[in-house]
């Protein structure tokens, strides 16, 4: 039979990241002060002046983030710049991948084509670009 502590307190995500890191063996690197960061955002600043550590923001109001590694992160589309779409130079408008044509310039007809050949290469764009890709197991620390 399971019981409960009602007065147990679920631990914080930052309380919860900490053990994580603490199990797996990391340390994250000594970060200047994000207003000393040589790598931060050009066109950024504190949302709050009166506190500097905390999220920043640009001239369009988006959200700027640091992670504990020292990474600036944005959460706007528009902030990753744009690749030309089909047409684009007569349609005038862009999207962020041509998801109808190949690497190598070969335009999708097929259905065949764009499971095949065309998802890997989306696939891969996404995982490297956009979500980041998991290091090989030989970089990965030990588990158990």
């Amino acid at each position: 039979m399971l019981t409960s502590n009602a007065n147990a307190q679920a631990p914080t995500n930052e309380q919860d990241r900490e053990q994580m890191v603490k199990q797996f063996g990391f340390s994250f690197p000594a970060l200047p002060p994000k207003i000393n960061d040589p790598n931060r955002p050009a066109n950024a600043w504190p949302s709050d002046k009166s506190n500097l550590e905390e999220n920043w923001t640009d001239s369009a109001g988006h959200t700027i983030t640091r992670s504990g590694y020292g990474r600036w992160n944005n959460y706007s589309d528009n902030s990753i710049g744009l690749f030309p779409g089909p047409d684009s130079s007569k349609l005038g408008n862009n999207i962020l991948i041509d998801l109808l044509k190949m690497k190598d310039g070969t335009i999708i007809k097929t259905a065949e084509q764009l499971w095949n050949p065309r998802q890997p290469e989306i696939l891969k764009d996404v995982q490297e670009q956009l979500w980041g890709v998991i290091p090989t197991d030989s970089l990965l620390p030990k588990v158990t």
